[in-house]
């Protein structure tokens, strides 16, 4: 009968319990302060592997030590709630340089509500599993150097409101995926390589029926300086839309403005200038009462246009570069709010009527390039006019009256007749494109290379610099002198730094109509650069927030690279507990120097006494230093002499080999008196320490099963590192679940496999004194004799467990082992136990199930299976089976999913032991098994027994942590 798992798993005694509550006690009481805040182990292991793909100068950047992220010093751009145990909800690091990409580890922050990664200098691809983030609600991606598509997983956040990718180089087009947002209210495409038309719900291109005009919450589209082409859908405004911007310029966008964005009765910015736009400007615009911004110009328009008049709030027209061929519209007198009127270029004839220049509010007026004849008549221009530029026009007179602002007229006939203007009028000037500046430098001393002159202090030092882009302001010129310090006000305001800490070297209009506006913040006092978290402040108002006084539109902010210092922290550093890791590892890391100057001259005294070496290979025992200890304890494994296994392996030819890995390659040969067996030969750049070789010879010597692959002998000798196994004919059991060693595994003889590898760690874990923890479990150190049992193998990283009678429960050492096999809680206690070789088998297990590697294609098999499961239980896991197992009749395939999934828990504690599994695969398949061949043995399906899957690591939890271990 199949056990039930509770009932294998409860504790054999009442003084167990007792034990394990008394440890707990303990363990409680002594680390209360730092338990109570104890950070989830998904979101620690997501953010170590963020840092390590991140390189070696965001670990210095960041500092990012310990274990608990949101402990009481809590790590930099972290926040977290009030949860046990607590849970990142916001990771803020904008501005900071970082380099790499974004993992696919970001998933694991499965609480995150805040991701904001902008102005990095971060590469790659956008991830699909940030469509994991289901409570993420803001996302800042910006000026970055993202490639490739924006994934269409990101429609499966419901919650998003904030969507920034802008600045990166982002290509393909914008998913349909998108318009399935429905709390989306920003939406930032802006300056990618994005193309293809704009995505809605009816256009058939996907089949989630969705598109921008279901974005009803939306009231930003920012989609400007693209390569979007075809029709501005007729659906992306409707009535239940709520958009205030609408910004499209500078894209290849063609067909004629449809009349339907006059039912976008709340937008107040529309952009749509720099595109292909063709016919007139549709009648329907007049709707737009609350339209503050409207800019058409660089299109293909033809008038007449519509009659405007009843945008009251209309503060900006821009209609240039179009063929309008129109005289001047006498509507334009009734619009109030008009402040800048372009219509440069644009084939408008006529006079204009003396009752324009009289609205209250006209800033700026240009009409250059047109065919304005007759009189000019700006008289009644009220004192907030300060531009009036007409230049090659048809105008013959001028009444300025007390009009003593700019006014341009060259190419007109009246500059041809003497005495009536003044040469400034008449005069080719482009003083209007000189850049404005605030706050520049008038000092006299210079500063080296990487500083800047701090104007307000004549010293030298490096300002926080970037761009801010305007979009869409309400003004076309920077004549009044005002409007640069207004922005300084505001910056110094809003970044809270005194305004003679800000300098603007540059403030100018570029040809799509974008304020640039470069900025420099000076640090304070006689500090010569900001710190990081400064950088981290300023980075993150500019980007999220901006600063945007009335009329200056929407912003954009590009940072240029940061120069900062980074503050280390030292209080309380007598009680950190990760302060007390980091002594421990310094000190680890000065014992590794001195034993490898001790290693060094070893080496040298090996090579002088070579010939004693040779003679005597145990004197050079230790070739590895201090760590080697005394000599191996043998029992029964033999020395071979490097000539005769050179011979053995017909000089370790090529015909040989039979395997490699990062050790080093395994050869087949023939000893003298005919036995085969199998050599693994270390790499010169890739031997074991001396410590581990020992390590593998002294606990192999020792252990002898059926199930366990026997150690014939070793050599250590001319500098060679070698063990002689027992020759295994039938390869490994990778090798034979991807077809590489011809070897057919039947649904059977995969169960005997399993039984088999299974009884050789319990062999190791409980019959062994002292115990033996393998720590690299894994289908390539499981190998097939020539009857297909199965033996565990490599021993190259095994530790010798807790026995009986020590008190300990664990191991405490460094985390190693092979990717994908890794026991999660062994990676975050670095306490190892029998438990973690379960986790690893509880992998091979999933592997015998879909010849599937544990990390393959990004995706990690243990999540796959158990989302599998959740989703449709065993009829959903039948399409990830191997497929040379898809005809069989798996009649125990319940059963051997439950005990697979079992062992791959994430806490030990709820994990079987192997002792454990060996009886459940034996109830399993039967105590009479045979040894080799198939077997007719019929076993009924046991009953389904209910689990509750907890939530796994995700695919690439420990890669980027132990590569190169």
């Amino acid at each position: 009968m199949f056990m039930g798992l509770q009932g294998a798993w409860s504790f054999s005694s009442y003084h167990e319990k007792w034990t394990l509550l008394v440890l707990s006690l303990l363990c409680f009481s002594a680390l209360w302060w730092e338990a109570k805040s104890d950070t989830s182990s998904d979101d620690v292991n997501a953010l170590r592997a963020l840092l390590d793909s991140w390189g070696q100068k965001a670990v210095s950047t960041l500092q990012w030590t310990g274990n608990n992220p949101c402990g009481s010093r809590r790590w930099t751009g972290i926040s977290c709630d009030d949860s046990s145990p607590q849970r990142v909800i916001s990771l803020e690091l904008p501005g900071l340089g970082l380099v790499g990409d974004l993992p696919s580890d970001i998933s694991l922050l499965s609480e995150l509500a805040t991701l904001d990664l902008s102005y990095n200098n971060l590469t790659g691809s956008i991830p699909s599993q940030i469509g994991q983030l289901a409570h993420l609600s803001a996302l800042y991606l910006q000026f970055n150097y993202f490639n490739g598509k924006i994934p269409p997983e990101i429609g499966q956040l419901k919650n998003l409101s904030t969507l920034s990718l802008n600045g990166n180089f982002l290509t393909g087009g914008i998913p349909n995926e998108i318009g399935l947002l429905e709390n989306l209210y920003w939406l930032d495409l802006a300056q990618n390589q994005l193309s293809g038309p704009l995505p809605y719900s009816s256009d058939e291109k996907s089949d989630v029926n969705a598109g921008l005009d279901n974005l009803t919450k939306a009231g930003h589209f920012h989609l400007n300086n693209n390569g979007f082409s075809g029709a501005i859908p007729v659906s992306i405004c409707h009535s239940g839309m709520s958009l205030v911007h609408l910004i499209l310029d500078s894209n290849r966008l063609t067909g004629f403005i449809p009349g339907e964005l006059g039912q976008c009765d709340n937008l107040l910015i529309m952009k749509l200038n720099h595109n292909q736009l063709q016919g007139a400007v549709p009648d329907e615009i007049g709707q737009l009462i609350n339209i503050t911004e409207l800019q058409l110009n660089d299109n293909q328009l033809v008038g007449p246009l519509p009659n405007l008049s009843n945008l009251t709030n209309l503060g900006l027209l821009e209609l240039s570069n179009n063929l309008i061929d129109e005289d001047f519209p006498p509507w334009m007198s009734s619009l109030e709010s008009l402040t800048d009127l372009s219509m440069n270029s644009s084939s408008i004839k006529g006079q204009i009527p003396p009752s324009f220049f009289a609205l209250p509010a006209l800033s700026a007026v240009k009409l250059a390039n047109n065919h304005i004849n007759g009189t000019l008549d700006i008289s009644r221009a009220t004192h907030q006019l300060l531009l009036v530029s007409m230049e090659k026009n048809n105008i013959e007179l001028v009444t300025a009256g007390t009009y003593s602002e700019v006014l341009r007229l060259q190419g007109n006939p009246v500059c041809d007749k003497e005495n009536l203007l003044s040469e400034k009028v008449c005069s080719d000037d482009s003083s209007l494109s000189t850049p404005t500046s605030y706050g520049t430098n008038t000092c006299s001393n210079t500063c080296p290379s990487g500083y800047q002159v701090n104007p307000a202090q004549c010293t030298c030092a490096v300002p926080y610099q970037g761009i801010l882009t305007y979009r869409a302001p309400t003004f076309l010129s920077l004549t009044n002198d005002s409007i640069v310090p207004v922005l300084a006000a505001a910056l110094a305001e809003r970044l809270s730094v005194e305004q003679k800490q800000v300098v603007i070297p540059s403030a100018a209009f570029n040809a799509q109509n974008q304020l640039l506006v470069v900025i420099a913040i000076f640090p304070s006092g006689t500090a010569i650069r900001w710190d990081r978290d400064d950088v981290l402040r300023m980075a993150t108002i500019l980007g999220k927030d901006g600063v945007s006084p009335p009329g200056f539109g929407p912003p954009m902010f590009q940072q240029y690279s940061a120069d900062y210092t980074v503050q280390v922290s030292t209080e309380g550093s007598g009680l950190s507990t990760g302060a007390k890791i980091g002594i421990i590892a310094g000190s680890a890391a000065l014992v590794l120097i001195v034993l490898t100057v001790i290693c060094f001259a070893c080496l040298q005294k090996r090579r002088a006494d070579k010939a004693v070496e040779l003679s005597k290979p145990f004197a050079s025992w230790g070739a590895g230093g201090a760590e080697s200890g005394s000599m191996p304890k043998l029992k029964g494994a033999r020395f071979f002499p490097y000539a005769e296994l050179k011979k053995a392996t017909n000089n370790f030819s090529e015909s040989n080999e039979i395997g490699s890995g990062g050790y080093g390659k395994v050869y087949r040969g023939i000893l003298s008196s005919g036995e085969q067996v199998a050599i693994k030969r270390a790499q010169g750049n890739s031997m074991q320490g001396a410590s581990e070789f020992k390590t593998e010879i002294e606990l192999l010597s020792r252990v002898h099963h059926k199930n366990v692959v026997g150690l014939v002998g070793f050599c250590i000798e001319q500098g060679e590192q070698m063990l002689v196994y027992e020759y295994m004919a039938g390869g490994s059991l990778r090798d034979c679940l991807t077809g590489r060693s011809g070897v057919k595994l039947e649904w059977r003889r995969r169960l005997m496999i399993a039984l088999g590898s299974a009884r050789g760690i319990t062999y190791l874990h409980e019959l062994v004194t002292p115990p033996i923890i393998h720590r690299d479990i894994k289908s390539t150190n499981i190998l097939l004799d020539e009857k297909k049992i199965a033996k565990v193998g490599d021993f190259g990283l095994s530790k010798i467990g807790p026995g009986e009678g020590s008190g300990k429960q664990h191991v405490s050492t460094q985390v190693k082992g092979t990717l994908g096999y890794l026991d999660p809680e062994y990676y975050i206690s670095q306490q190892l136990t029998e438990k973690s070789d379960v986790y690893s088998y509880g992998v091979v297990l999933l592997e015998l199930l879909t010849a599937r590697a544990p990390i393959e294609h990004g995706k990690y098999v243990v999540k796959e299976v158990k989302t599998a499961i959740d989703r449709g239980g065993l009829s959903a896991l039948r399409s990830m089976l191997d497929p040379r197992l898809r005809d069989e009749e798996l009649l125990e395939l319940n059963s051997f999913v439950r005990i697979a999934l079992s062992c791959v828990e994430d806490a030990a504690s709820s994990r079987p032991s192997m002792g454990e599994v060996v009886k459940q695969l034996e109830e399993l398949v039967g105590h009479d098994y045979p040894e080799s061949g198939s077997s007719n043995i019929d076993i009924p399906l046991s009953p389904t027994v209910q689990v509750t899957l907890p939530p796994l690591l995700g695919p690439d939890d420990f890669s980027r942590v132990f590569l190169g271990i």
